[in-house]
């Protein structure tokens, strides 16, 4: 009798303290994060995801494992890296961005994922809705198409006299066809032209400047991607010789010399995420693990 109230104790302590469930087990999970940036980019949001996990009691290298790889800004690279991750014993992988979140799901079929931010998952067919995604997909999503309409405000209102702006758009973003769709709504409500432009390499970037010149462009939106990230300072130097005002959707962008940001608090949405992982590993089903949407932004 003793003996079953006793193992009935311990249940309820491993049950309730994670510290105890993982880290007296020799199971320490295995926490896999598919990078879509460099491993230099990617630092503050895995110090943000390594926060938010703290919090759970998920510490790496004491209660669990945490396994990153970095795409490097190539998303061909994406599917073969996720494949590393399952191989490395990942029960489930944390990504952000729609491209990164599209190459994991179709590359590991049978692993939980958790977006630390990604475009409108029920449009991109990642979710059947935010409340029950009923699928393998869930964690926190972005406001994409509003977020553009107000980077492009803010852009009108520092040039005021605007009658043109030019937009540069990863061309491997799948979320692409939305965001085109929503700059025919913007351009209405602004009063302005928007010439949008597919990027394929960062190396067009000269070239791309140079059409938005001729094309009149008072301005510029340069849309939020980890290719560009990469090389931001390259980017933004390229529009200050120019003399074209750009708008962006990342700080670090801003930080590498764009003219204003309009953005998501990507460390906080790393951080937030680490709950959806902390759930998952304790037998969750993320199906039934509402999305949420980002609220912490940064202007």
């Amino acid at each position: 009798m003793r003996r079953r109230r006793f193992s009935r104790l311990v249940g309820a302590l491993v049950g309730s303290n994670p510290l105890l469930a993982f880290g007296q087990s020799n199971d320490k999970p295995t926490v896999g994060v598919l990078g879509y940036a460099s491993e230099a980019a990617s630092r503050p949001y895995m110090q943000g995801l390594r926060d938010g996990l703290g919090k759970y009691a998920l510490i790496e290298g004491s209660t669990m494992r945490l396994v990153a790889r970095y795409a490097a800004a190539k998303p061909e690279r994406l599917a073969d890296l996720a494949r590393e991750l399952a191989t490395e014993g990942s029960r489930v992988i944390v990504t952000a961005g729609t491209t990164a979140v599209k190459a994991a799901h179709l590359s590991v079929p049978d692993l939980p994922i958790v977006m630390a931010g990604s475009a409108d998952p029920e449009l991109m067919g990642f979710a059947r809705s935010l409340a029950r995604p009923g699928g393998r997909i869930t964690g926190i999503s972005i406001r994409g198409v509003e977020l553009l309409g107000k980077q492009l405000q803010l852009l009108k209102e520092a040039v005021p006299a605007a009658r043109t702006f030019a937009a540069f758009l990863h061309a491997a973003n799948p979320g692409n066809p939305e965001f085109r769709k929503a700059f025919g709504d913007i351009s209405q409500a602004l009063g302005v032209r928007i010439d949008v432009r597919d990027i394929h390499a960062v190396e067009e970037f000269p070239a791309a400047f140079d059409w938005a010149v001729r094309q009149s462009a008072d301005g510029a939106l340069v849309l939020q991607d980890p290719s560009f990230v990469t090389h931001r300072e390259a980017i933004f130097r390229l529009a200050l010789e120019r003399r074209l005002p750009t708008v962006t959707g990342s700080a670090q962008l801003a930080q590498g010399g764009a003219l204003l940001a309009y953005a998501l608090d990507f460390e906080d949405v790393w951080r937030q995420s680490a709950r959806y992982v902390s759930e998952i590993l304790r037998g969750a089903d993320p199906a039934l693990l509402p999305i949420e949407q980002a609220t912490a932004y940064q202007l």
